[in-house]
């Protein structure tokens, strides 16, 4: 997206229109991903992102207070290293220790609602919503 503010901007808009409807033989659902900050500006900001996926009936994954964060321990400021981690996680999956904070209902730090989301929209497809 380019950022957490962009999620409702009409360039993103555009994209996801653009690859749901490239995906259109196939049942599809826009799941939004937010990292989740303790700022007040961004505590604000996520209000409103979660009001707008409501209203658009999309699934959200939180990972308090980052995805790196959630999945490592700690922050990681360079993208290179982002990169690496995405990949290695996308080559192997989480780790069984890590399960049980990607299963959260609502996360607390160093967490994430991940799994569980991604169990609901793997069930719909299955059948058939």
């Amino acid at each position: 997206m380019g950022g957490n503010a962009n999620y409702r901007s009409p360039a993103v808009l555009r994209e996801i229109e653009s690859l749901v409807s490239m995906l259109s033989k196939n049942k599809t659902q826009v799941v939004y991903v937010f990292d989740t900050d303790h700022s007040k500006k961004q505590q604000a900001l996520l209000k409103e992102q979660l009001q707008y996926c409501k209203e658009q009936d999309y699934p959200v994954i939180l990972f308090n207070s980052s995805i790196e964060d959630v999945l490592l321990g700690h922050r990681v400021s360079s993208a290179k290293d982002k990169l690496r981690l995405a990949t290695d996680y996308g080559r192997s999956g989480a780790p069984k220790e890590k399960e049980a904070a990607l299963s959260q209902t609502k996360p607390d730090i160093h967490q994430s609602n991940a799994l569980r989301v991604l169990d609901k929209v793997l069930t719909w497809k299955r059948q058939g919503k």
